[in-house]
């Protein structure tokens, strides 16, 4: 090859092979053109090829051709499914719409475009350009036939998509557990199943096209920590591979194994064997990946059609290709409230226009976030942010003396970076071996491995032992969220919602733990305190009182300040545990598990009641309930309590109503002892359950009626509707003629 040779073939390197053999095919179409006008024969040399410059009324020609020509597209409808009568329908008589193909489904706008693309690239490989008032005209066009395309689309005559249909996350799912779990078949045999499964997980994972997939390089993959970097040196958004520093996360999903990147990974690994061939170390081997994975696929979609027809894919079958891979993905990910759309894009390898492509770059932490959601964690808890399974440290070095080499056969020929990701391989192995025996056909080759069938020897306490890795670290893997304690392997790729709900669970249960705390340990030491108090009064009475010039302390003075006191303990108490179950302001949260009546804070100290409480106007009956039982929907105490909480009521018609509610219940109360009505032993109502005390009122109330309606009289017509009021004062006046006689 001579120097000039050389330099030809370098400029020619500008297009790559796909879009050359695109090119060419359709300069074939142009050429059938040409041919079919017998006054355009002239323009095809003696080598058939395209002679250039073109003239532009040949060129102009050319692209109504294309324009009205039916036979081009793969149409979506068939010519005898349309109406006679349809041209008619539109306005357009019969002759000048077969003339334009208005009711046609003709080429797409982007198949125009490649047309002109070709045309460029057949001139400039001749050393020409195009016109520039020529191609301006092109664009024209172009961009008048985008718009007829379009109407063709609102009504009805193409097809709204072009391309393959997006693949759902759903349909995704059931792809890659068809495969994960298929027997093999004539037209599957083990090789071709492990290896189209880790394709497809690999595509739909990086967003990436099947050529991209089908090129990846041992060499360009390593550990990041917590995830799989993979490099992808040049990509058809980036033939010059000027992001090739631009790494590609990839991460485990432990909780769905299916759609697991780790685990499809170390199946493939583990069940083949790597020969010594450093110089071209490819995941997928062969040049023709692409193809191989997209007849397996097609072959899939055909049996999942036959076997379950009624599983959801997203499309109808024929929609669907490679490409419905990584359309799937990129819906499922822009659906994502949290995920930037530019880091979707700079994955998927999308240009963003000239000022983006020169100002927004990919990083780390944009494309480790699209890579944890595009494993198919769950966005919505903490297991968002799962670390993948691994060993820790001690295992690492027990797995170290017996040798990777005898674990993975072809250990040795794998690149460096490449085996800082093999022990994270067989933890997700070992993590997923409960699965791997349910779901994988008994004669899967992942069985016949050495990691499966080898013993090694183990010394344990100083004594030989023979194990088995399966089973001996089975117990073993680490998993975890956010971060391992135990190797200090952190979460990457976490948004901000999910770290700041880390730190509430936390909270969360550190609150738990000091309720249990409340609960049992302070109790417990504040009742102890409590029946200690008596002795340490005592002696600090007698070591500091002095007599001389007071007025004599006597037993009962201190027995009132040992109440006091106790009092005020379990109102601190009381206190703790509110402060305890309230951890935000006006949430209560599991008060009625420790005590059935709470006390409340405001005003700058404790109180029996809340805030602005009104005291209620309700019947007897009802407040007798409240009076000696206490209100247990707000957790307040008996309503008697008050009488030493008076200031707690805050308006003067609020201690009135207390008032009257104290006379009448107090009335009741002589009642009661004067005839005895309260059971053997039981000397106050508040012992007694609602269902008792309210049997007691019904005899008592009739007593209370006939007293304040007696001297004669007869009883009042209906007692129940006397309200607490009228029955107070009747009380009152009762009281005043006493005093009177």
């Amino acid at each position: 090859m001579t120097d000039l040779q050389a330099a030809n073939r370098v400029v020619g390197n500008r297009v790559g092979p796909k879009s050359k053999v695109n090119y060419r095919g359709k300069l074939n179409t142009i050429k059938i053109y040409l041919i079919s006008r017998e006054d355009r024969h002239a323009l095809l040399d003696g080598n058939n090829d395209i002679v250039t410059p073109m003239e532009d009324e040949v060129m102009k020609s050319l692209f109504g051709w294309l324009s009205k020509n039916t036979d081009l597209p793969r149409k979506k409808r068939n010519d005898e499914d349309q109406d006679e009568d349809e041209d008619e329908v539109h306005g357009i008589d019969g002759e000048e719409a077969d003339a334009f193909a208005n009711n046609r489904a003709t080429i797409s706008h982007s198949c125009m475009q490649g047309y002109k693309s070709a045309l460029v690239w057949h001139y400039a490989e001749k050393g020409q350009t195009l016109d520039p008032l020529l191609n301006s005209w092109c664009d024209n066009f172009i961009n008048g036939y985008k718009k007829t395309v379009a109407d063709k689309k609102s009504r009805g005559v193409m097809a709204i998509t072009e391309g393959k249909a997006p693949l759902s996350f759903s349909g995704y799912s059931h792809i890659c557990r068809f495969l994960a779990t298929l027997t093999p078949t004539p037209m599957f045999n083990w090789q071709l199943i492990m290896f189209s499964w880790l394709f497809m997980v690999l595509c739909w994972n990086l967003i990436g096209r099947s050529n991209t997939v089908g090129s990846i390089m041992l060499q360009h993959m390593d550990m990041g920590g917590d995830c799989v970097k993979i490099k992808v040196p040049k990509h058809k958004g980036d033939q010059t591979g000027e992001g090739m520093g631009n790494d590609k996360h990839v991460y485990a999903n432990p909780y769905n194994p299916v759609i697991c990147p780790m685990l499809s990974l170390a199946v493939f690994i583990f069940c083949k064997y790597r020969g010594a061939d450093v110089v071209r170390q490819q995941l997928f081997d062969g040049n023709d990946s692409e193809n191989r994975f997209g007849k397996a696929l097609m072959k899939v979609l055909k049996n999942i059609r036959d076997l379950y027809p009624n599983i959801d894919l997203g499309a109808v079958i024929e929609d669907l290709g490679t490409h419905s891979n990584r359309k799937g993905v990129a819906s499922y990910l822009l659906s994502m409230f949290f995920l930037s759309a530019v880091n979707v894009y700079l994955r998927a390898g999308w240009s963003l226009g000239n000022v983006q492509d020169r100002y927004i770059f990919a990083g780390a932490g944009g494309d480790q976030i699209v890579g944890r959601a595009a494993s198919g964690l769950p966005i919505t808890d903490l297991r968002f942010a799962v670390l993948p399974p691994h060993f820790s440290n001690e295992d690492l070095e027990i797995l170290n003396s017996i040798g990777w080499h005898s674990i993975l056969p072809g250990y040795n020929n794998y690149p460096s970076s490449f085996k800082r990701i093999v022990p994270f391989l067989l933890a997700s192995l070992v993590h997923h071996s409960e699965w791997l025996k349910e779901f994988f056909p008994i004669g899967h080759p992942l069985f016949n491995q050495p990691l499966y069938v080898r013993t090694y020897k183990l010394e344990t306490n100083g004594v030989e032992v023979d194990v088995k890795i399966m089973q001996y670290f089975k117990d073993k893997v680490l998993l975890g969220q956010g971060r391992c304690e135990r190797t200090n392997l952190q979460a990457t790729g976490i948004p901000d919602h999910l770290a700041i709900a880390a730190q509430i669970q936390k909270l969360e249960d550190k609150i738990v733990c000091l309720e249990d705390y409340i609960r049992t340990g302070l109790r417990s030491e504040i009742i102890s305190a409590v029946e200690s108090q008596p002795l340490k009064v005592k002696s600090m009475l007698m070591e500091n009182f002095q007599i001389d010039g007071v007025v004599p302390l006597n037993i009962s003075d201190i027995e009132r300040i040992i109440i006091e006191r106790d009092r005020r303990l379990f109102a601190r108490l009381d206190e703790i545990q509110h402060i305890a179950s309230n951890p935000v302001d006006g949430i209560q949260v599991g008060a009625s598990q420790v005590r059935s009546f709470i006390t409340f804070h405001w005003g700058g100290r404790m109180r029996m009641v809340p805030e602005n409480f009104e005291f209620p106007k309700f019947d007897v009956k009802t407040m007798f309930i409240l009076w000696h039982l206490g209100n247990t929907d707000l957790q307040i105490q008996p309503y008697k309590m008050l009488a030493r909480y008076r200031d707690d009521l805050s308006s003067k018609q609020d201690q009135t109503n207390f008032d009257r509610a104290r006379v009448v219940m107090h009335a009741i109360d002589h009642i009661a002892v004067d005839h005895n009505a309260l059971p053997p032993g039981i000397n106050d109502f508040s012992t007694l359950n609602a269902t008792e005390a309210v049997n007691i009122f019904d005899r008592l109330y009739d007593i209370l009626v006939g007293m304040c309606y007696g001297g004669g009289r007869a009883p009042h017509k209906r007692p129940n509707d006397l309200t607490l009021s009228t029955i107070a004062a009747k009380l009152y006046k009762l009281k005043k003629q006493r005093v009177n006689v």
